[in-house]
């Protein structure tokens, strides 16, 4: 049934519920899906042609909401939505969101938050109610990855109220739309503020300013005249602190960022050579090889075989 006043108020008297708990009641029902009787037929539809051998039987529904009770027939749609290739993209894609997530990556996160939008029909011919409960199933979500993470419990708790009632508030179906890459990215912002603390300010500030240009030209002497840094201190320090050189680290972001493309979009190779800032294919084939062990189309091709 669907959620309404009446509801909440019949479920805090039958159970005793304190009043000051009613938002929470509230956000928790309305987490949960509404059930339809479409929804429910293909589900079962599925479930018997999976363990029933040349399962065909036609199946047929009765309509209790309409005064004359009707006989509905099922009509065969796609059922993709139910079958094992889903589940594995849906399981392979929110395990990749919540493992960058936990790492701060948002961009590599992002372009696998597309393509979980794209396979769960996060907007599609939905009402805002429902868009609302995908965005609080997705903070939820995003909630339980940080807290398996080091970062503080009563943090993330924090981040999690105050999207919530971000969603809650929110009437504009426009908004709607932009809200999971803007949760994602406090989360990974969180996430970021945690990985990085036991770094000092100029390699935070470093790190982050190589994350969010690796289209562009980078190097130490770019890095240290934008930190307004002396390039042999800058180097030092980065050295010192992380165990690597900047030259490496940004090596290695940018391969990181690669294998995000080539395993979430359709780019050719040399459009995710110039998308993260190497322009010249024979030398991004080289590096990728030397840091993966493998080719680019080598291990797109093993990806999706």
């Amino acid at each position: 049934m669907k959620l309404n006043e009446n509801f909440i108020e019949s479920i805090m008297k039958e159970n005793h519920i304190e009043e000051n708990l009613r938002d929470t009641i509230f956000t928790y029902y309305k987490s949960l899906p509404v059930i339809n009787s479409v929804t429910v037929i293909s589900t079962l539809n599925s479930i018997l042609s999976a363990f029933i051998k040349d399962y065909n039987t036609h199946i047929a529904h009765i309509n209790f909401d309409e005064k004359k009770i009707k006989k509905i027939d099922y009509v065969n749609r796609d059922d993709s939505e139910f079958n094992s290739e889903y589940y594995k993209k849906y399981r392979e894609y929110l395990s990749h969101i919540s493992s960058c997530v936990v790492l701060g990556k948002f961009y590599e996160a992002k372009e696998y938050l597309k393509l979980y939008i794209q396979l769960t029909g996060f907007f599609k011919e939905q009402s805002i109610d429902q868009i609302k409960h995908n965005l609080y199933m997705l903070n939820s979500r995003l909630e339980s990855s940080l807290l398996k993470s080091s970062i503080p419990g009563s943090h993330v708790y924090l981040l999690y109220k105050k999207i919530e009632v971000q969603i809650k508030n929110e009437v504009s179906l426009s908004s709607l739309e932009k809200l999971p890459y803007k949760i994602l990215k406090n989360y990974c912002l969180l996430s970021n503020n945690f990985n990085l603390q036991n770094y000092s300010l100029t390699v935070r500030n470093a790190i982050e300013y190589i994350n969010l240009n690796l289209n562009m030209e980078l190097s130490l002497s770019s890095i240290s005249e934008v930190l307004d840094k002396n390039p042999s201190f800058l180097s030092n320090q980065f050295k010192r602190e992380t165990g690597k050189t900047i030259t490496k680290h940004i090596q290695e972001t940018r391969i990181e960022k690669a294998i995000t493309l080539l395993t979430t979009t359709d780019l050719s190779i040399q459009e995710i050579s110039e998308s993260v800032g190497i322009n010249d294919l024979s030398w991004f084939s080289k590096l990728f090889k030397k840091i993966v062990g493998v080719s680019p189309t080598q291990y797109r091709a093993t990806k999706f075989s």
